[in-house]
């Protein structure tokens, strides 16, 4: 199921992430000082949320939830719980209509090495949006990738081999599209098929943001 008129959800989130982005720029390097190269994803995410709620624009113009669990009640009645998703945005009162954002480390050195953990931001990020799990029955979604020694023309790339190794999988249609660098941020576009959204694609945004900021 879409909601409401889809075309039209989808130029409001578009445009909404939009101003998101340049907000997520304006924190990100307060966000970035506080931590290391050997930070979790978690305390990153929970300080950007922070920040964005501090900023005018996340005061005032948007709910911006974080860990915001969907509760859909199937065809019994039965309350079906998915996953947490890490940041969901709200900008009208329709409930089912917000921007979610999933986020995820990159370029990460463990104790038993390097890992780009591009397979990982492929699996359990990309795929939660193409399963249905997060943003079900709209039309864009966005993945944040937290480059966690700041190569993020390497992150970017990385990410954009493990997506055509699995073009069938993710239900690629079309070739990856980059996008203007916003800032710090490094972006590209893709765009998927999926059955339950009929003819229309389902567009994800990608934003790439370096742990040090010059």
């Amino acid at each position: 199921m879409v909601f409401g008129d889809a075309s039209t959800w989808f130029v409001g989130l578009r445009d909404v992430h939009e101003e998101v982005v340049a907000v997520i720029l304006h924190v990100w390097p307060h966000v970035a000082s506080k931590f290391t190269a050997a930070s979790k994803e978690d305390k990153i995410t929970d300080r950007l949320v922070v920040e964005i709620r501090r900023h005018i624009d996340g005061r005032h113009k948007w709910l911006v939830q974080r860990e915001h669990q969907l509760l859909p009640v199937d065809e019994k009645g039965e309350i079906k719980e998915k996953p947490r998703i890490d940041i969901a945005v709200f900008f009208t009162r329709e409930q089912k209509v917000y921007i979610a954002y999933e986020c995820k480390r990159l370029h990460v050195r463990f104790p038993s090495g390097f890992s780009d953990l591009a397979d990982r931001y492929v699996n359990d990020g990309m795929m939660r949006f193409l399963s249905g799990k997060y943003a079900p029955g709209l039309l864009f979604g966005v993945v944040l990738g937290y480059v966690m020694d700041s190569n993020v023309l390497g992150a970017l790339q990385n990410v954009r081999n493990a997506i055509h190794k699995r073009e069938t999988q993710l239900r690629c249609n079309k070739i990856i599209e980059e996008l203007p660098d916003a800032g710090a941020m490094k972006r590209m576009c893709t765009s998927h098929n999926i059955k339950k959204l009929g003819p229309l694609p389902f567009t994800m945004q990608h934003g790439f943001l370096p742990l040090v900021v010059s």
